[in-house]
């Protein structure tokens, strides 16, 4: 093989590593906008069941017996809380990995 097609091949392969790279960066760009879209939605789901939980009116409900249903109710929250904040976590540092 001469030198002209040693450096056709070379172009060639330069021409291949760069699609690659300019399609890999593409895919982390999607994934990047896809996290952060997660990561948005979450946190609205966070802000939403902590109004919910600020809002509700804990005297009304111990007043009619529901108290500890009531109680249960927002440690369940509580706990979907976390699980969403941890969510967002996770995601935010797969999204800082970019």
């Amino acid at each position: 093989m001469g030198k002209k097609e040693e450096a056709h091949m070379s172009d060639a392969v330069k021409g291949i590593l760069d699609e690659s790279a300019a399609k890999e960066q593409a895919l982390r760009e999607e994934l990047h906008q896809s996290f952060s879209e997660k990561i948005h939605l979450e946190a609205e789901q966070i802000e939403a069941i902590d109004l919910f939980a600020s809002t509700t009116p804990v005297v009304n409900l111990s007043e009619q017996g529901e108290y500890p249903d009531f109680l249960e109710a927002m440690y369940a929250v509580n706990e979907y809380i976390e699980l969403l904040e941890n969510n967002v976590k996770s995601l935010s540092g797969l999204a800082a990995l970019k």
